[in-house]
Parts: structure tokens; sequence; C-alpha cells
């Protein structure tokens, strides 16, 4: 049972196979851990827990606090008032450390986890993700070094009144520098200030921590080995201050780093100890007006470098922990939901069309169904991205007979077209999947008129649909799969009447566009009833493609991305459920439903409304100037 020490804040004593007994202290109720993000966090030299939950209440963190749960540990001998660690214990390295955290996560039966950690604890998390990738989801990274004589060349090169070759000259000075480096190393400002921030701090040190345990710990962080990062499978964020005394250190890490996709690096302007000063009722004054005047927000230098003013470090540090709350619940409901097609079918002599087959989603299902025989046609409207996809393809399965074509569904000429083209050369179409889709352009509308959102999305595969029909009856079992969002549900009060209406909010527009492919599906198979051919809707689910990287949101968009790209499905994962519906026999057997994980389920109510299904029939006929005599011909082979 655990140990209640002050109000909101359980300790435990877990015990280690190498490190020895670890004082934890967690603060939320981690019986909710499956509704609450977990956050486990290592402090720095020189101080403890307190540290972190100081931080944790800090006013800008109280909505994160409550949605989430954070383990703060103590590494050994850092608890309040704790004797000196005996001569036969020998202090953990930090790698040691950072393998035995899973320890603490199994005792508190913790099965996913996001990292926060600064300095010297830093350094540990990193340690743990690198040892247990599949455990720590993300790692939050503050002012972490991946060497010492990184780290002693930063003090050399910053600091005049550094003279050792090392760091070790005395382990209250380094704790000085390595804590205020920032400020002493300032010219002008208010001296008297700065001597008050030391003098508190030495208080501290010779205070309720025993400076022989932080010796010990010094030594460890002095004597660690080089951290690689190199292969590290959680996506990193790395934060500093521009003040900092490590801020070249850890820009030049993130250079060196591989994967820069998995890897983002957030610099606060004017800012040295960023946990510290984000507690700051002045930091948090200012946050606020700059909050109100939008003036905060400063454009990213790369594409994986974000820069903020030191008055919005409380709020983008706030912004940090929202996004990682809500994105490890929707990590964790993923991997508990999320299933893999397991059918073995082949699909030899049969021919499959993928739209946006060239990436993404679209290429993992063309992929697959390369691998299983099938001829594939992708289709895509950038030649260049056409070429290489279909390159991967047949690199990816050795089937060489994949075929790229063009085609711009957000043109309704080009559907046509390419419609005409495809039932003039190929002799049968089996699998239909309307895959490709558009996230949040720039654009409003298409040359047709249409809203350029509902063309690409819906519109274009409705036309496209009605156009092949003739040759998907030809095949004894045809199948078109229409991929919907798990966005489908924002359809709830999809009016007819407003389909092609500009006034809604684009994210809006494409839950909507998503929406109809569910009456879509449901109004067709009517139509086609008592034939061969089938029609399902899919819900890949949340995905981490680039569909939506167009969104024009400043930095925090940047730390959206950056926890999008673990804690959403890969593309691979979310194309499973269109596969199953295109390959399953049982699946070959159902026309007119939803599937989610590779099984059956129910979208929004609304959905399901027969009277709204043959009333959007009749508009995107309208809508995509589809004639009478197109109809019949289409629909003739099914009377």
């Amino acid at each position: 049972m655990p140990d209640t020490e002050e109000k909101g804040v359980q300790k435990y004593v877990v015990s280690t196979d190498r490190s020895g007994d670890i004082h934890v202290h967690v603060q939320g109720d981690l019986s909710q851990q499956d509704k609450r993000c977990v956050f486990v966090t290592v402090h720095d030299l020189g101080t403890n827990h307190s540290s972190m939950v100081d931080y944790v209440n800090c006013p800008a963190m109280s909505e994160i606090k409550e949605r989430s749960c954070f383990i703060h540990i103590d590494v050994p001998g850092h608890e309040e008032n704790s004797p000196d660690l005996p001569d036969s214990y020998q202090f953990p390295s930090l790698q040691t450390l950072g393998e035995d955290l899973i320890t603490v996560l199994d005792f508190l039966h913790i099965r996913y986890a996001v990292g926060l950690g600064e300095g010297a604890g830093a350094n540990v998390l990193a340690r743990c993700g690198l040892a247990h990738p599949r455990r720590l989801l993300g790692l939050i990274l503050v002012n972490c070094t991946a060497s010492t004589s990184s780290v002693a060349d930063a003090f050399r090169t910053r600091f005049s009144r550094w003279k050792g070759t090392d760091i070790s000259q005395s382990e209250e000075d380094f704790l000085i520098y390595h804590k205020f480096g920032h400020q002493i190393s300032m010219e002008g400002g208010d001296a008297m200030e700065r001597e008050r921030m030391l003098s508190e701090y030495r208080s501290r040190l010779r205070g309720n921590l025993n400076t022989h345990n932080i010796k010990l710990y010094v030594k460890a962080f002095i004597n660690r080995k080089d951290l690689v990062l190199k292969g590290c499978q959680p996506d990193i964020l790395l934060i500093t201050g521009t003040l900092s005394p490590y801020s070249a250190v850890v820009e030049k890490m993130y250079k060196e780093m591989e994967h820069k996709e998995r890897v983002t690096i957030l610099k606060v302007e004017r800012v040295g100890d960023v946990l510290a000063e984000a507690r700051s009722p002045v930091r948090l004054e200012a946050s606020a007006r700059q909050a109100a005047t939008g003036a905060f927000l400063a454009p990213p230098l790369l594409p994986t470098s974000i820069v903020a003013t030191a008055a919005s470090s409380t709020m983008l540090l706030a912004v940090v922990f929202v996004v990682a709350t809500l994105l490890l619940l929707v990590a964790r409901h993923q991997k508990r939901t999320n299933a893999m097609c397991t059918s073995t079918a082949r699909l030899d002599g049969k021919t499959a069309l993928v739209t946006g087959g060239t990436a993404g989603m679209g290429l993992e299902i063309a992929k697959d169904f390369a691998k299983r025989g099938a001829r594939v046609i992708v289709v895509c409207p950038f030649e260049k991205e056409g070429v290489n996809g279909r390159k991967k393809i047949v690199a990816a399965s050795g089937n060489e007979n994949v075929v790229y074509q063009h085609l711009d569904l957000a043109s309704l000429k080009s559907v046509r077209n390419f419609a005409r083209h495809i039932l003039a050369t190929e002799e049968r179409l089996d699998i239909l999947v309307n895959n490709a889709g558009v996230g949040i352009p720039t654009t409003n509308d298409t040359e047709d008129g249409l809203n350029f959102i509902m063309q690409v999305n819906y519109f274009g595969h409705f036309l496209l649909t009605i156009l092949l029909l003739p040759l998907l009856k030809k095949s004894k079992a045809g199948r078109i799969v229409n991929t919907a969002s798990i966005l489908h549900n924002l359809g709830f009060n999809l009016r007819v009447d407003q389909l092609n209406a500009n006034h809604w909010s684009k994210i809006w527009i494409y839950g909507k566009s998503k929406f109809c492919t569910i009456p879509f599906s449901r109004e067709l198979t009517r139509r086609i009833k008592d034939s061969s051919v089938v029609v399902n809707s899919v819900d890949p689910g949340a995905v981490g493609t680039a569909i939506f990287h167009s969104v024009p949101i400043p930095f925090a968009g940047d730390i959206v991305s950056f926890f999008f790209k673990h804690s959403f499905k890969t593309p691979r994962e979310g194309a499973q459920t269109a596969i199953h519906v295109a390959v399953d026999d049982r699946a070959g057997k159902i026309s007119g439903e939803l599937f989610k994980n590779c099984k059956l389920t129910r979208g929004v109510k609304w959905a399901y409304n027969d009277e709204l299904a043959a009333k959007l029939w009749e508009e995107s006929v309208k809508c995509v100037k589809l004639t009478k005599e197109e109809l019949k011909e289409c629909f003739q082979s099914f009377a």
C-alpha cells in the first residue's frame, strides 16, 4: 500500500534488481489510466521529484493535471532527508537506471507512458526508451545531452569563468553552472537578483537534500557513456532554451540524429531553465498577454524545429502536455482494438484499382494486392509520385504487373477521360478501392464549381464508381471499397441541400465528405441488389498519414504532427480493414455496411437513414452532371 505524504501525492518504494530501492511519487488516480495519459518523470541533478511536482501544480498545468497521471521518480538517495547511501552501495549508471525504470512501470501496472525528463533525468529516460520502446510511446526531453565531452565543451565555450579541462572541479560549482549558467554568463542585469537566486539554490542543496548522494548522481552523469539515439523507436521532443548552457549541445545532437521524422526540437527564446521559468507567475502573466494578442506565435525555423518566445513557454509546454494526453489515449485505444487482415486469399488473374495508391494507406493496399498476384492500377494526379509509387510496389511485391495512370479527382473531366480509358483497355475490374483523399487544402472550389474537399473525397469517387460499374459487373465477384474516416461522425446533421456549401469549417467539410461514403454505399447496394458486386465502407481509424500536413497552424501544428507520427496507426495498420473487405471470403458476402478493425461496425445513426441516402444520390448525380442516358448505360447490365 502507498504512503500519502502530501495531498494528491502517494509514495511507493519499488525494489529493483540493480538500482536498489527507488522512491516513487504518484500524482493522479492510476486506476483511471485507461482514460488518462500517464507521464513518468525523472528529475535533474541537484533536485528531486519535488521540482516535477511543483511544475505539475503550476496554474498552467491545471487542466492537464486533471486528465493525467504523473509518476515522479527519485533517483536513489534523493528523497527528502535521505541518509547517506552506504559505502557498500554502488550507485547505478544512468544506463542501469534507465533500464530499471521498467520495474516501476510493472509494479504500478502501467502499460504505456510518455517520458518527461530534465537534464540528467532526460538522459535516464532516453535510455529507458531505447531499452523499452514498446512501453514509452514518446519522450519529452528537456536539455538532454548526448555526451560528457559535448557538455564540457559547452561550458568552456560559454563561460569564461569555467577554467577546468573536465567538469568535476567541484560538484557544487558544476551544479551552479548546470542550473544557472545562462544567468551567470549574462552581463548587466540585476546582480543582486542573481546572487539571491544562487544563495537560495545553495541553501536548497545544503538543506533537505543529501549532498553526499547528490555527488553520486553528479558523478554518474559525468561518467556516463555516450547516448546514441539513432535507432530510438519512441518519438522524441527535444526542448531547450536559447539561454540554456546546453542550447548549442542540444541543437547539435538534434542535427546529428537520424530519422528526423521521429524527432522535433523546440527552442524557447530568452529562457534558460525551461521548467522553472514556466512556473514563474511573471511568465504566466506574460503568456496570457501574448496569447491574447497572438504575438507569441513564431514561425518554424525548420520543418521539425520550433521557436517560441520566453513569455509563451508556459502555454507552449501546456500545449505539449494536452496533445500528449489526448494522443496517448488514442494510441492506447488503437493498440487494444487494431486488427490485421488474416486472409490468405490470392488475387491471381484479377485486376484491382486503387485511387491514391501511390502514398500512405493506398500505397500499402496496393502493395498487398500486388503480393497476392493481382494486376494493380494505381492512380494519382502527380506523375512523379505515381512513377515512384509504382517502383515501391514492384520492389515490395516482386510483381511487375503494376500500372500507374493519371487521374485528378478534382476534375470531373479527368474522371470521365480516365473511366473511358479503363473501359476501353481493361478486360476486367475485380476490386475498386476509393481511397484517395485530401485533408485541409488551401483551395475552396474546383474548376467544376464544387467544394474541393467534397469533390476529391466524395463526388469524384461517386462519378468514377458509377462509370466503372459495367466493368465491375463482368467480374464474378466485384468489390467496391469506399474509405470513410473516424471523422465521419461530423456528418451527423448532414443536409443534402448544403453538400457544396463553403461556410462550414474545412475539418467539418472533411468529416461530411467521409460521412457521405456510407449512405452512398448503402444506396448503391440497393440499386444493384442481387448482383455479384458488393459495396462497403471502411473506417481505418486514426492514421498518421500526410493528409493533414497542410493545416495552417503555427508551431502547435508541428507539435501535433510530432505525436501523430507514433501515436496514430501506421499507414500499413490503417490499410488492413480495406484489404480485409477487398479479399476476405466472408466480407465478400456483405454489402452496404461499414467495417472497422476488420469487422462489422455501425457508423453514426444518420448514415443509415434510407431517405437521406436516396436524396444524397439524386443530389450527387446532379453535382457530377450524370445524364439519364449515362445512368441507363451504366446500370443496364444490372437490370
